[in-house]
């Protein structure tokens, strides 16, 4: 039992031409190509929705990737320079300023401490010497010269202070709701 749907189109379809020398078809026709194969190609009706969802999708997809010729963003992953310790490697944007994963997550972590560090035992000339990865106070340095809040820091990733006030502004005011295990790791100087 087999049945035959004749359809009418008013006016040829558009069929895109692309670089590589495929055709694609316009999306209102795909759709209905797929309604005539999933209804009459065994007698049944099956699943439309579904698989015109699918043909939706993947017509979409082909178009934008087409549209944009390009590939994936990896931005991230691409090797740059660090502008506080200046090695190259992946770099992210951390307060409008592009910095490499290790010098991010030290101003957090020492952001939330209050920028309480080990003092530099190499006359501050860590930067010329090119360890200032291992110097914290000069690394800390070099974050604020170039412009970095800790005020800017998210609650929730600066370690153990629930709140930060800058201690440069006012020496007396103290920093509220702070853990016990960071007072006892400041108090007796412990890692």
């Amino acid at each position: 039992m087999k049945l035959e749907q004749q359809t009418q189109i008013s006016s040829p379809p558009k069929i895109k031409k692309l670089e590589q020398g495929r055709t694609t078809l316009p999306l209102e026709l795909l759709v209905d190509v797929f309604r005539t194969i999933n209804t009459y190609s065994d007698g049944f009706p099956t699943d439309l929705a579904l698989d015109t969802d699918i043909a939706i999708i993947k017509t979409k997809q082909q178009e934008l990737w087409t549209q944009c010729k390009c590939k994936k963003k990896a931005s991230s992953k691409l090797p740059q320079c660090c502008r506080v310790c200046g090695r190259m490697g992946p770099c992210v944007t951390f307060q409008d300023l592009i910095v490499c994963f290790p010098c991010r997550t030290f101003f957090r972590y020492y952001a939330g401490r209050g920028g309480q560090l080990k003092s530099c035992k190499r006359s501050k000339h860590c930067a010329r010497l090119g360890a200032l990865r291992d110097c914290q106070e000069c690394r800390w340095d070099k974050c604020i010269s170039l412009k970095l809040d800790p005020l800017k820091v998210d609650v929730k990733k600066r370690g153990n202070v629930a709140e930060f006030i800058n201690p440069w502004i006012d020496p007396w005011i103290l920093v509220r709701f702070v853990d016990f295990t960071a007072i006892r790791r400041m108090t007796f100087n412990l890692p």
